[in-house]
C-alpha cells in the first residue's frame, strides 16, 4: 500500500470503530459492542470470522481481531494490511463502507460487482497517465471504440487492463536514451 492509502485505511477503519462502537475500555472490547452483530449480514460474517481468529489465539475478542475480522471477511483470508493490492483495498474499503452505513447502494453494489471498483480506479489511473485525447486515439487504433459517442471510461476491465499496459509500454519507449548516429564519413570501416 501507498502512503495515502495507509492514512485513507486508517481513517475508515476508525469510522467504522466509531459507528460500531468498537472501543477497548481496561483491555476489553465493549459490551455495546456486540449488540451491532445483528445490524447486517457484514456485520455478522466481520464478527464470526473475529471470534474464530480470537479463539485461535485463546483469548476475548479485541478490535483488532474486528480488524482482522473485515480482512477475512472482504479478501477470503487474512491477510496483512501492509500486503493489500489495489484491488483487495478497494475490496476492504468496500467492506468498510458497508459497516458504517449497511444501506449505500454504491457500496452494496461495489460489494455484488468488484470489477466496478477496479474499474474506476483503472479509469482514473489513465487519467493521470495521458491526455484523454492519446487514451481516445489508442482506444480507437485497438477498435475499442465504435462511433464517436462512445465513451473510454465505460469499456470493460480487461481492455482497460490493455489501455493501461500500452500507456506504460509507451512511456518506457519515450523514457527510452536516444542513441546517437555516426555519419559514414566518420566509420573507418
Amino acid at each position: 500500500m501507498t502512503d495515502k492509502q495507509t492514512i485513507l485505511y486508517w481513517r475508515r477503519w476508525g469510522a467504522v470503530c466509531h459507528d460500531n462502537d468498537w472501543r477497548m475500555v481496561q483491555g476489553r472490547l465493549l459490551a455495546d459492542a456486540e449488540a451491532n452483530r445483528a445490524r447486517s449480514e457484514w456485520h455478522g460474517a466481520v464478527w464470526t470470522a473475529a471470534e474464530n481468529h480470537a479463539r485461535q489465539q485463546h483469548r476475548a475478542i479485541t478490535a483488532d481481531d474486528l480488524r482482522h475480522g473485515c480482512h477475512i471477511a472482504a479478501l477470503g483470508q487474512d491477510k496483512s494490511s501492509k500486503a493489500l493490492s489495489n484491488a483487495d483495498f478497494n475490496r476492504l474499503l468496500t467492506l468498510f463502507a458497508l459497516l458504517i452505513n449497511e444501506v449505500d447502494l454504491s457500496a452494496v453494489t461495489d460489494w455484488m460487482h468488484p470489477d466496478r471498483s477496479e474499474q474506476r480506479s483503472y479509469v482514473a489511473y489513465l487519467k493521470k497517465q495521458a491526455p484523454e485525447a492519446v487514451i481516445i486515439d489508442i482506444a480507437r487504433n485497438a477498435q475499442f471504440l465504435g462511433s464517436i459517442d462512445n465513451a473510454w471510461e465505460d469499456l470493460p476491465l480487461p481492455k482497460l487492463r490493455w489501455l493501461s499496459s500500452q500507456l506504460k509500454d509507451r512511456r518506457a519507449r519515450y523514457n527510452r536514451p536516444v542513441e546517437k548516429e555516426v555519419e559514414p564519413a566518420n566509420v573507418p570501416f
